[in-house]
């Protein structure tokens, strides 16, 4: 809380010290800070009183500074990491629509790479019907396709393809634009719908359904999405 050493000679003194080892008898606590952002806490135990010195004090902030620099090496390789893979899902994705491969296996080399970089459970690719306005599932990470979706009945897809933009809810039984019939049957809690847009008009939507849970989609993914879409 206060961003500084505590080092505890008594922890039975200490009010705000939780037993767990009851033979611990002292505590030397640092924060570990990476540009004044707490990450963590270090610390270290004795079973006799008055163990650490100022000297041991300095020595464990020291540690912690390293211990800080560590992680943020490790989160920035991390996130260099994922950014390499988005790159490469793209560029797999950019391949697939120039390769004359057919549209079907087009479709599920999209989903699958849009699966593999925005965790969900399902994804699928839906494309307007001209002569009935119906959106028809033409690919699905689950294989199942040729559902169809009337423009009468609400649908998530269907109104990203109408209005031309992405929709986002971690829990759409409380939007009423996502298909509550759909969302039952197939057990989604938290959804995606991003707009596929050629020559300016709306031909379809890529969909991203998280069955396990509910968790909104960062501001990243949605673009990503939509890189894909």
């Amino acid at each position: 809380q206060n961003r500084l050493p505590l080092n505890v000679p008594d922890v039975s003194a200490e009010p705000r010290y939780i037993v767990i080892d009851p033979q611990v008898r002292s505590a030397l606590v640092v924060p570990i800070l990476h540009e004044n952002e707490l990450r963590g806490v270090l610390g270290i135990l004795s079973t006799r009183l008055n163990a650490f010195t100022s000297h041991d004090e300095r020595l464990l902030v020291l540690f912690a500074n390293q211990v800080a620099v560590a992680m943020e090496n490790a989160r920035l390789f991390e996130a260099e990491k994922h950014r390499a893979e988005e790159m490469a899902t793209l560029v797999e994705m950019n391949r697939a629509i120039t390769e004359d491969i057919g549209l079907k296996e087009t479709l599920d080399r999209i989903i699958n790479s849009a699966r593999k970089i925005i965790p969900v459970s399902e994804c699928s690719v839906s494309l307007v019907d001209e002569l009935s306005g119906d959106m028809v599932v033409q690919a699905s990470t689950d294989g199942e396709t040729g559902l169809r979706i009337s423009p009468a009945v609400p649908s998530a897809v269907g109104w990203v393809v109408k209005t031309k933009q992405l929709l986002a809810e971690e829990d759409v039984s409380t939007n009423p634009i996502f298909n509550q019939e759909l969302n039952q049957r197939y057990g989604i809690k938290s959804g995606m719908a991003v707009p596929i847009i050629y020559k300016g008009k709306g031909i379809g939507a890529l969909g991203l359904a998280v069955c396990h849970g509910r968790r909104g989609f960062s501001d990243s993914e949605k673009m990503m999405a939509q890189a894909i879409a």
